[in-house]
């Protein structure tokens, strides 16, 4: 891979990049239904994750609000499930158990630690902002940003331009080939950062051979950055 001193600004996605979501969401949404007393949780979580991936696509591509993402999938699968819950409750409980089993992916507290002197850091993320704040502040991760951006707050969600315009405004760096998007989603961060000029780097955390992925540069770890 390229040196990264020949870039100015590194942008991290957090989610599934930085932070462990796939295992937080399943221990969370685990922990969730031991608290309402429903057993067989593996069911319920076959019936909640295709309906989160799908209001997720639609928040992505500027069809729903934040605020329907957070409540309207819970509303999806209480319906789905046939359940006698309020949903209003059941969402916020899940973020609260989403913070409680954040995890670090591993390697990436300590690159982050190698780059923070070298570089200018900033996270770009599609993840809800009371959520992606609080998970932030609990793993101490703050002090490595210059900035948090995060769609809810900025209006726009990647991978769209106006997102990446509003990054670009903030950050300050005249020549986009000086940016580098790092990123697990092949069309949010990848094509996001293509379409807008910035360079890429694919987070293959799932190893996926078959995937074609047109971004610059792409790992499945970070310990390949490790001294």
């Amino acid at each position: 891979m390229k040196n990264l001193d020949n870039y100015e600004y590194l942008l991290f996605d957090l989610d599934n990049t930085l932070l462990d979501f796939n295992k937080a969401s399943s221990l969370a949404f685990k922990a969730l239904m031991k608290a309402l007393e429903i057993d067989n949780f593996e069911a319920y979580y076959e019936i909640y994750y295709p309906i989160n991936a799908k209001y997720w696509h639609y928040y992505e591509k500027q069809k729903i609000s934040a605020d329907e993402v957070k409540y309207g999938r819970f509303e999806a699968f209480i319906q789905e499930a046939k359940l006698d819950i309020d949903p209003v409750s059941m969402a916020n409980s899940y973020l609260d158990e989403l913070v409680t089993y954040s995890f670090w992916i591993n390697g990436a507290q300590e690159f982050l630690d190698q780059v923070k002197e070298s570089h200018k850091l900033a996270i770009i993320s599609n993840g809800l902002s009371s959520a992606q704040h609080r998970r932030l502040e609990k793993h101490g991760m703050k002090n490595y940003f210059e900035h948090i951006f995060i769609s809810e707050e900025l209006g726009v969600s990647k991978p769209h331009k106006a997102f990446f315009d509003k990054v670009h405004q903030s950050i300050l760096v005249g020549d986009k080939s000086k940016v580098l998007v790092i990123g697990d989603n092949p069309k949010s961060d990848i094509k996001g950062a293509r379409n807008f000029g910035y360079h890429s780097c694919w987070y293959n955390y799932k190893r996926d051979k078959k995937a074609r992925v047109k971004s610059n540069y792409s790992i499945d770890n970070w310990e390949v950055f490790l001294k």
